[in-house]
């Protein structure tokens, strides 16, 4: 058909890997108006896009005493362009949380899905993901995210991107408004809900980031307070850490190689930790919700045991020339030397026991 593209072939990415990326509030603290703020945030949705980044966990370690609040005379500022725009003034962890929503939903779904808010004020200037979830009209795919519309006997009228709303044929529709991801059929006209990580799954392609916001490293890391993990990997950037190369090879720990071996999802997630580094967020984090080491831990009271909850902790500028590295500068180093180096080591390691298995039968 001209016109007709068609883009289930692009942004390829490893099967059984989900890879996510942690990051204080206070990144956007460092600058005092809502469209540098609004800058930050695009530089941080841009990066996840291009690097395949599946989850954004955004800490607020909003709490943090002066030094690493935001100045007064900032805030003044933020809340200043808020009121002239017609808004309250969101919090650093909702700004963020609303914006890199708002650039991960695709364009012909905004409107419907995300209300209008101050933070959005200056949302116009941020360049598009242009991720393969984000369509065009005259693009065909598999999949394709949409919004249901409305309620039929047999289904929903889903908003999927085209002239008109398709019909869902389903038992259990979801609510109105609410986001979902189509099976397109369009030889057949027929059309499926199915999970948002059907496309990966099954097609190996990119289909943006979840947004998870929570209160601290601990919620971030563990289920409900527990000692249960959310991740098979935890990978932690410190100037303190141990210095790491493009050359140097990096292993993953047993908990992500026993996975791997059952053919689960390997979920890995690399913390930055802002301005103060991710000693801080620990020290935050103990004051808060108590100890997230066990007693017999070795504890200097200086947030240096944030290294015992991760497997890696790793400095990726070891011979920097400036005396600091911003986050967003971090962010982009660290995606770059770890995204594909991290996928492979698991993919290597896959291959090396089925091989020995193979031998051994």
């Amino acid at each position: 058909m001209p016109g007709v593209v068609r883009r289930d072939s692009s942004c390829k990415i490893s099967h059984g890997v989900e890879f996510a990326i942690a990051v204080p509030s206070s990144y956007v603290s460092v600058v005092s108006t809502l469209v540098d703020r609004t800058r930050l945030v695009s530089s941080l949705a841009r990066a996840c896009g291009i690097f395949r980044v599946d989850e954004v966990v955004i800490i607020d370690d909003s709490l943090d005493g002066d030094n690493n609040k935001p100045s007064s005379a900032r805030e003044e500022v933020v809340k200043k362009e808020n009121n002239d725009v017609g808004g309250a003034s969101s919090s650093t962890s909702e700004l963020m949380h609303r914006l890199l929503t708002y650039l991960d939903t695709p364009q012909y779904l905004r409107r419907r899905l995300i209300p209008h808010h101050a933070d959005l004020a200056y949302a116009g200037k941020m360049p598009t993901l242009d991720a393969p979830h984000q369509l065009r009209k005259t693009d065909r795919a598999t999949y394709r995210e949409g919004a249901v519309v409305a309620h039929t006997p047999q289904g929903a009228m889903v908003d999927v991107g085209l002239d008109e709303p398709v019909h869902v044929y389903t038992n259990k529709a979801p609510d109105v408004n609410e986001r979902v991801t189509v099976h397109m059929d369009d030889a057949k006209q027929t059309y499926a809900i199915v999970s948002r990580d059907t496309p990966r799954e099954q097609l190996g392609t990119y289909w943006g980031y979840r947004v998870r916001r929570c209160r601290g490293l601990s919620e971030c890391l563990y289920k409900d307070n527990n000692e249960k993990r959310r991740y098979d990997w935890v990978i932690g950037t410190s100037e303190h850490g141990k210095a790491y190369a493009p050359v140097d090879d990096i292993t993953p720990p047993r908990a992500a190689l026993k996975r791997r071996a059952k053919d689960k999802k390997t979920r890995v997630v690399l913390l930055f930790g802002g301005v103060r580094g991710l000693e801080a967020l620990y020290m935050l984090d103990q004051a808060r919700c108590g100890p997230l080491l066990p007693s017999s831990a070795e504890r200097k009271g200086d947030g240096a045991e944030a290294a015992h909850l991760c497997d890696d902790y790793l400095n990726f500028c070891p011979r920097q020339g400036s005396r600091t590295i911003r986050t967003e500068e971090a962010i982009l180093i660290g995606l770059a030397l770890l995204r594909d180096s991290v996928a492979n080591a698991l993919s290597s390691s896959s291959e090396t026991r089925t091989s020995k298995k193979r031998k051994h039968v």
